[in-house]
């Protein structure tokens, strides 16, 4: 278990930005992170928004690009929900 804990209100960028800095500087063995957002999804690239409307992605439900368990296998947690 980590000997520290870290809780980021907002998964949007500002929270996810902080959360990656934490993670940078404190290995998951030291700080646990646990980010709470009120929507269905974490931060969005907005760099992805032009593929969207010109046709090359499906839409917002589209598989994001860290579709299959990224975030699981860098140690991240969504809280259930």
């Amino acid at each position: 278990m980590a000997a520290e804990r870290l809780v980021v209100v907002g998964g949007d960028a500002a929270g996810m930005a902080a959360a990656s800095q934490a993670r940078r500087l404190e290995g998951p063995d030291e700080l646990a992170i646990t980010a709470f957002e009120r929507g269905h999804f974490t931060s969005y690239s907005a760099c992805g928004i032009p593929y969207w409307v010109g046709g090359e992605v499906a839409g917002p439900d589209a598989p994001p690009a860290n579709a299959g368990g990224g975030w699981t296998s860098r140690r991240w947690r969504s809280p259930p929900g």
